[in-house]
């Protein structure tokens, strides 16, 4: 089954900390024939640990190839937004324009910073635009209230998003990590083995603790879980 990506699921995938996009991809996307391109960003550590799994898989399936490629934060997602644009990434156009409608009428209004000036914040922290007095407000992870504090001479408070309307939930749950593949994918069943992979295999690799791997999980099958 192919899921759309609506608004709110294209703002989980924008908002990501850490996306992997498997072409057969964090992002991560996934195209592939006869090989599975990954794409992700980070630092060198997730590099590494990201690197170990796409070996482990290799040895695993070895009828497979999958072409890794990492870049910085800001390369990433110029890298998605001109893949995107291309028509490799199949995102739901008319959500895409109702969405970039609603930011322009926002900074018409005044109510965002102008888009000149938050194409100044490239995704570092100190370049945030609450952080240099252009907005009263911004969006943040939980684990990034430290850092943003240390860099604000004022006091920095986090609270939930409001609910919508109907009671919804303005929040969503969402891990450290996404995964996704193109809906244009030319192989999807080798895309989403990969992910598998990277969920059940390929966990552990990174950490048979973490709350994201089950203890389920083959691997982590004799590791001692908190009950």
């Amino acid at each position: 089954m192919t899921k759309r990506i609506t608004r709110r699921t294209f703002g989980g995938l924008m908002a990501s900390g850490a996306s992997l996009a498997v072409l057969a991809s964090t992002g991560g996307l996934a195209f592939a024939d006869e090989r599975v391109r990954l794409i992700w960003w980070g630092n060198p550590t997730r590099d590494k640990r990201t690197l170990e799994v796409v070996d482990l898989y290799h040895k695993q399936n070895p009828g497979v190839t999958i072409d890794p490629e990492n870049y910085a934060r800001s390369d990433y997602w110029t890298k998605l937004g001109t893949m995107a644009a291309d028509g490799k990434l199949a995102f739901e156009l008319e959500d895409l324009v109702v969405f970039w409608e609603y930011w322009y009428k926002m900074q018409e209004a005044g109510l965002t910073p102008p888009a000149d000036m938050q194409a100044q914040d490239t995704g570092k922290m100190p370049e945030m635009m609450m952080l240099n007095a252009h907005s009263v407000f911004d969006f943040l992870h939980s684990n990034q209230l430290v850092g943003c504090q240390k860099l604000s001479k004022d006091e920095v408070n986090i609270t939930m998003i409001p609910n919508q309307k109907d009671g919804e939930p303005g929040l969503y749950m969402k891990p450290s990590m996404l995964m996704s593949m193109a809906e244009s994918s030319p192989d999807k069943e080798a895309a989403a083995k990969v992910i598998s992979f990277f969920i059940t295999d390929g966990a552990p690799t990174t950490s048979c603790s973490s709350s994201a791997v089950s203890p389920a999980t083959p691997a982590c099958a004799s590791t001692s879980w908190p009950s």
